[in-house]
């Protein structure tokens, strides 16, 4: 697709194309073309091996993933305008790990990762980078994916302290219950021994006033 303004201002707020200069943007334009996709309609299956990544231009998606052991899909995400989906296979050529469908209709750029592959040329070293392209992207992938791995630990170490506060709050319930029980227990046992004391006092009683 022929590169337009709004275009290329569009992929410059993108994080995956950040330091990129505008002859290396307009290259990856050139390799872009738009699609138009009717709501509930899948763009990525998950398992499936796909060489293309995906911007959300207009529209909205869900990512969702399927758990094996109950065939039923869990909603991970919900993705709108400038989203990026499927970056991480510029790293590999792995199946996709969720699936990706249209919540509504929904208009993408995609890009093929092979033809990314191709563009060896650098910019001038008067712009802001002078690496290739590719390289770039890579590195813009990789910086993305240590921030997610931060929130992920800090949502992880959340959901731990969570879960320690439940089991304290468990054992806690635990421990009052077996108090309980050891009191009433204990009552129980009072009240038998009381009864029986008074039976004996009466018995006595009964025997020594004839006597």
């Amino acid at each position: 697709m022929e590169p337009t303004k709004d275009q290329l201002t569009f992929l410059r707020d993108n994080d995956l194309f950040h330091g990129l200069a505008t002859e290396q943007l307009e290259q990856i334009l050139t390799l872009t073309k738009e699609i138009r996709v009717e709501a509930n309609q899948f763009i990525i299956r998950e398992n499936e091996i796909s060489n293309a990544l995906y911007i959300i231009k207009e529209g909205e998606v869900e990512i969702s993933k399927l758990d094996p052991s109950t065939d039923l899909s869990h909603h991970l995400a919900t993705l709108k305008r400038g989203a990026v989906i499927g970056e991480i296979a510029l790293l590999d050529n792995g199946p996709r790990s969720a699936s990706v469908r249209t919540t509504e209709p929904t208009t993408l750029m995609v890009i093929a990762i092979d033809q990314l592959r191709t563009i060896t040329s650098t910019p001038e070293k008067n712009h802001i980078s002078n690496k290739p392209t590719y390289f770039m992207l890579l590195q813009n992938v990789a910086s993305k994916l240590g921030e997610r791995m931060r929130t992920a630990n800090d949502a992880v170490i959340e959901g731990l302290k969570k879960e320690l506060e439940q089991t304290k709050a468990r054992v806690a319930m635990g421990r009052m219950i077996v108090y309980t029980l050891a009191l009433i227990s204990s009552y129980i046992i009072i009240l038998q021994l009381t009864k029986f004391l008074n039976l004996q006092t009466i018995s006595t009683s009964s025997i020594s006033i004839p006597i």
